[in-house]
């Protein structure tokens, strides 16, 4: 029963610490990482900042392609690290620093293919020349023309710019078109679209994703950039020193107090206790080995055992000791 209430006490003061300690770390402010367009056989520009917008120097970064480290290093002084990207595909890329939280987003690195002129200016489909002559010189002036044949069929030189009704928004026409459409359109890069920026990949991609346009992959209190404030369980890491956010509350030590106090109580009273059970059945042991010891001696002058036993009813003690002493007798 001593080791279960000693156990007991252990592990409520273990758990408190813990929970004080895991408390503490998820208070730690949280870094923004902004990283420029990623382009295969280019360097890629990362900076690391503060929640007031601030550079961090000397944050500790890591870039992770395929479970191999392919960069390294620090930021310097206005808060920038510079990494070459080798390969296309997601490169997971973290960062520490001590006073702030680890964070972790990630890089998809691309071909980064330039849209031709199309993309702004249509093309044209037909021609005509005219010639005009005066008395002393003769001019050549050419005026390009474009005509939608409108067959709701998209060809080459008609886009949504100059064709909508054979080119449709977000069709493949070589020209990013930029309406909201639910169609992510191939011919925009992905900050060009609002379409294309949530791609539903499970992962809350901080450069282009948040929870107000990609509620699938940056849910509530996900590090996307915006303090959400929902009362979700968890301290929104975008919320400035927790501003904003209910579940950030800070936890207050000192109602530890108490608890311990009355802990440090109990275990004082019960250790007492047992204490003066412990030396109240020795006095009794000893004063019943006493007793033995006497008959012992009153046996051996040859006086009667029923007088020793009526001696030990009176005093109202067990007649057991008798028994004891009789059987010392032999030993």
């Amino acid at each position: 029963m001593k080791k279960i209430v000693i156990f007991s006490l252990f592990f409520l003061l273990v758990s408190g610490i813990s929970s004080a300690a895991r408390d503490a770390t998820e208070s730690l402010p949280l870094m923004a990482i902004e990283v420029s367009t990623a382009c295969v056989n280019k360097d890629v520009q990362v900076a690391v900042l503060n929640q007031k917008g601030s550079p961090l120097a000397g944050a500790d970064i890591d870039v992770i392609y395929k479970n191999l480290k392919v960069a390294y290093g620090k930021t310097d002084e206005d808060g920038i690290f510079v990494f070459r990207a080798q390969k296309m595909g997601a490169n997971l890329l973290t960062a520490k620093k001590d006073g702030y939280k680890d964070t972790t987003i990630q890089v998809n690195v691309s071909q980064c293919i330039p849209v031709t002129s199309s993309t702004s200016q249509p093309p044209a489909t037909s021609m005509t020349t005219t010639t005009r002559t005066t008395s002393s010189t003769s001019t050549t002036t050419t005026t390009t023309l474009f005509s939608c044949n409108n067959n709701r069929i998209c060809e080459p030189g008609e886009n949504y710019a100059n064709c909508p009704g054979d080119c449709t928004s977000g069709g493949k026409d070589g020209y990013c078109d930029h309406v909201a459409d639910g169609i992510c359109d191939p011919d925009c890069y992905r900050k060009d679209d609002p379409d294309c920026l949530c791609n539903g990949n499970g992962i809350c991609e901080y450069e282009f994703e948040n929870i107000t346009n990609c509620a699938i992959d940056c849910p509530s209190g996900a590090s996307d950039g915006i303090c959400d404030g929902i009362a979700d369980g968890i301290c929104d890491p975008d919320c400035p020193d927790g501003v904003g956010d209910l579940d950030c509350k800070k936890t207050d030590y000192s109602t530890l107090i108490f608890p311990l106090i009355g802990i440090l109580i109990l275990f004082g009273a019960f250790a007492a206790y047992n204490m003066r059970r412990e030396a109240k059945k020795h006095n009794t042991d000893r004063s019943e080995e006493n007793l033995i010891q006497d008959f012992k001696r009153r046996l051996r002058d040859g006086e009667d055992p029923q007088v020793l036993k009526k001696e030990l009813a009176a005093l109202g003690m067990d007649l057991s000791l008798l028994e004891k002493a009789e059987k010392g007798l032999w030993e």
